[in-house]
C-alpha cells in the first residue's frame, strides 16, 4: 500500500514538472510570426534616399538661394517610421556637416521634406558673390518603430549662374 502511495505521488509530480516546463518552453518560445515573440515586426533596415534634389545634379545656384528651394527625402520599410529619431545635416564642400534637422517635416509615411531651408542656406555664404560650384552633401538617418537605423548621403552641385543680361536700351521715338 504505502508502495502504492509513493507511485501515486511520484506520477504526480511528474505530471506538474511536465506541465510546469510546458509552460515555460511555451511561455519563452513565443507564439510565432513575430520571430521568437520578442518585439516583432522585421530586423530590416528602413530605406532613406533623396529625391530632390536630384542625387549628383546641378542646380543654379538662384535656385539654391531660394524660398522655393527644398530637400526632400523618401522612406520605405515595412514597419513606419520614428520621425523623431531623423538626423540631417548639410555640408557645403569640404566644411562642417551642420545639423538641419530642425527645418524637417514629415509630410506623410514615406515623405519627409525640408520647409524654410533658406533660412539656414543664407548662413553658409553670400550667395549673390558666388563664384564658383559648389557640392552641398546631405547626411540623413531614421530609425523606424524597431529601432531598425537606415541613412542615405548624396550630393549635388550648386553652380554660378551668371546674371541675365541687361535689357535692351529704350529708343525714343521721333
Amino acid at each position: 500500500m504505502r508502495i502504492r502511495k509513493n507511485m501515486k505521488l511520484t506520477i504526480g509530480l511528474f505530471r506538474c514538472a511536465g506541465a510546469a516546463l510546458l509552460t515555460v518552453a511555451l511561455l519563452t518560445s513565443g507564439c510565432g510570426g513575430g520571430g521568437g515573440g520578442g518585439r516583432g515586426g522585421t530586423d530590416i533596415a528602413p530605406i532613406l534616399s533623396l529625391s530632390a534634389p536630384a542625387p549628383n545634379s546641378t542646380i543654379p545656384d538662384i535656385s539654391f538661394a531660394t524660398d522655393s528651394f527644398y530637400v526632400q527625402l523618401n522612406y520605405s520599410s515595412q514597419d513606419p517610421m520614428q520621425f523623431s529619431s531623423l538626423a540631417v545635416t548639410m555640408k557645403m564642400d569640404s566644411g562642417s556637416a551642420q545639423n538641419i534637422t530642425s527645418y524637417f517635416t514629415k509630410v506623410n509615411e514615406t515623405t519627409i521634406k525640408s520647409v524654410n531651408l533658406i533660412q539656414f542656406i543664407r548662413t553658409l555664404r553670400d550667395w549673390p558673390t558666388n563664384d564658383a560650384p559648389r557640392t552641398i552633401t546631405i547626411a540623413a538617418a531614421i530609425r523606424d518603430y524597431h529601432s531598425n537605423i537606415g541613412g542615405t548621403t548624396s550630393s549635388f552641385i550648386v553652380s554660378p549662374q551668371e546674371a541675365p543680361p541687361p535689357p535692351p536700351a529704350i529708343r525714343s521715338a521721333r
